[in-house]
């Protein structure tokens, strides 16, 4: 693996395929007080990631290569660096991507927000028993995914706190 795809692919724990049923805008969105590295998705779909962990310089000019590369291909929007800090050894990165779908591409993950009909058009299973975050003893299954309006789904094997600016009805198992 070379040391630019390292960078990138920071959390190798076991991998954990979630699924989340979202409906709704919220202010939940709030990275404030979050330790560690942070995914936030906006309303306007773009996504945030705060990385929080030791960096030496060499791998801070790894990821910038990284995104210059990405954006070369992708457009020079898809991924910006707002912010690289070094504080007592520990690197605050911040990076701001243009979709779900580049914050996937570049980081080789599942990271998926999108109707249940795109999440199956795109070949995600969503035949699962999803329980209500707010009464766990509420379940519901894929038919009455498809048959609930106004939904969204994410569906993601990354192992970072993810912070969400709607609201979560639902979870898969293993969440």
């Amino acid at each position: 693996m070379r040391k630019n795809e390292q960078c990138v692919k920071r959390f190798l724990a076991g991998v954990l395929c979630a699924a989340f049923v979202l409906a709704g805008m919220t202010a939940c969105g709030n990275t404030k007080g979050a330790e560690g590295s942070v995914i936030a998705v906006s309303k306007d779909g773009t996504v945030t990631d705060t990385i929080r962990e030791p960096f030496d310089q060499e791998l801070q000019d790894e990821v910038l290569k990284a995104v210059a590369s990405y954006n070369s291909g992708m457009g020079n929007e898809a991924i910006t660096v707002s912010k690289v800090q070094v504080d007592d050894g520990v690197t605050d990165v911040e990076m701001k991507y243009r979709s779900a779908e580049d914050y996937a591409a570049f980081n080789r993950e599942t990271f998926f927000i999108g109707t249940p009909a795109q999440a199956r058009l795109s070949g995600f299973d969503l035949n699962k028993v999803y329980t209500a975050v707010s009464d766990p003893s509420k379940t519901m299954g894929m038919a009455e995914l498809f048959n609930t309006d106004g939904v969204l789904v994410l569906i993601t094997d990354t192992t970072q706190t993810v912070v969400m600016n709607y609201k979560i009805l639902y979870a898969s198992d293993g969440v």
